[in-house]
């Protein structure tokens, strides 16, 4: 099994590569070769934090089942431990098997930022030369990463 970590991820894919990845992701999805069904969200018991379950599935040459598992727990800020941790594991469509487990948080980063950067690739207007960008959370430099 391929164990992937936020030094692993960020070494071998590009935003250029995330970019790509999304078109890619969105005609396949247009193509109804993707199940993307809603997300699972967890209220944990003391009110104090939520998980959330995320499955996707993408079949032909890819056939690949993954979900990412994701949580938001405002406190973990004061704790020094990311708020919103995130862990992806992928299954291989034939097998059944989990074939790598991914760390989620920077995938999530990159591939959000993907689609801000594949929307105005596609969308925006050829000769625009200003862009805004709101916010300076974890999702800024990746975001303006994207627009570049």
């Amino acid at each position: 099994m391929l164990l992937l970590s936020r030094e692993d991820i960020l070494s071998v894919f590009t935003m250029r590569d995330a970019i790509e990845a999304d078109k890619r992701a969105f005609v396949l999805h247009t193509k109804g070769k993707a199940v993307v069904p809603l997300r699972i969200n967890i209220e944990t018991e003391s009110k104090e934090g939520q998980c959330m379950f995320m499955p996707a599935y993408v079949g032909g040459e890819l056939n690949m089942a993954g979900v990412k598992l994701v949580s938001y727990f405002p406190a973990n800020a004061e704790k020094g431990i990311p708020v919103v941790p995130a862990t992806v594991p992928l299954i291989d469509g034939t097998t059944g098997l989990v074939t790598a487990i991914v760390e989620g948080t920077t995938l999530t980063q990159i591939r959000t930022a993907a689609i801000s950067g594949a929307a105005t690739e596609l969308l925006s207007n050829p000769d625009s030369k200003v862009a805004a960008l709101f916010g300076t959370g974890g999702q800024a430099a990746a975001q303006l990463e994207a627009l570049m």
